[in-house]
């Protein structure tokens, strides 16, 4: 029996690589195991479904997952900076009130 490298560089070199989730992937696993019986190893296949678009709405929802991520980080950001421009505002304008009722408590101009 020929070594399990030999067989694994054979396999890489004349058949391609088959997407999972695939009908190639199914191909894929029944040609490995032909091969593997003809080594005399008893092999066991478990059947699958398979689709036409193998994994890609997985890699849609990834994609989105991203995209969100990435705004949200964003909009983090322009929150925050909105936030302390408000407090800011928010600050500056009961200061200026806070001095003008000074003015008009005491009668004299603040200090």
């Amino acid at each position: 029996m020929a070594d399990a490298k030999e067989t694994m560089r054979y396999l890489t070199k004349e058949y391609e690589i088959a997407p999972a989730g695939t009908r190639e992937e199914s191909d894929a696993a029944t040609i490995v195991a032909r091969v593997f019986h003809q080594h005399g190893l008893e092999t066991m296949q478990k059947s699958f479904n398979y689709t036409w678009h193998g994994n890609l709405g997985l890699a849609a929802l990834m994609c989105l997952t991203a995209v969100l991520s990435i705004v949200g980080v964003l909009l983090s950001g322009v929150v925050s900076i909105l936030t302390l421009l408000l407090m800011h505002s928010l600050l500056s304008v009961l200061s200026f009130l806070s001095m003008r009722m000074r003015r008009v408590i005491c009668g004299r101009p603040s200090v």
